[in-house]
């Protein structure tokens, strides 16, 4: 058992040591970054309500420029993707994983990583989209 310092919030006992790390590397990556823009924008769904497309463009925009903009997109909607379901087809050669294994090395086992229920349904659940849309295959 470890001891904790007494100047550690009390909700920070509950909390594995890897997620404390992960929380810190959020926080410092995503939430105290500046925008990447000063602009504001305003998103415009070019889908339907059941299947949204949304694309956001500067507020600052004149209204012929907003206009133009959405015009162009939508010509060229079909080189988006919002989602796995949107390429069916797409080229492996274009971006395939593979391992480079030297062919007489031996395989080692590596103990089996353990989840939070939680985190292990929304894993399964990606998984079963990623198969479904052909991204990923069982061999």
């Amino acid at each position: 058992m470890t001891s904790r310092s007494q100047f550690e919030p009390a909700e920070a006992i509950d909390v594995e040591p890897w997620a404390q790390q992960l929380d810190f590397q959020w926080k410092k990556r995503f939430e105290q970054r500046e925008p990447p823009t000063e602009d504001k924008v305003i998103q415009i769904n070019l889908g339907s309500q059941d299947h949204p497309k949304p694309i956001f463009i500067s507020e600052s925009l004149s209204l012929t420029e907003k206009e133009e903009l959405i015009v162009l997109v939508r010509e060229y909607i079909d080189v988006f993707a919002w989602n796995c379901e949107d390429i069916p087809r797409f080229d492996p050669q274009v971006a395939m994983h593979r391992l480079n294994i030297k062919p007489d090395a031996k395989p080692v086992k590596q103990q089996q990583r353990r989840f939070r229920p939680s985190i292990m349904e929304a894993i399964e659940a990606e998984v079963r989209k990623l198969i479904a849309c052909g991204f990923i295959r069982e061999e």
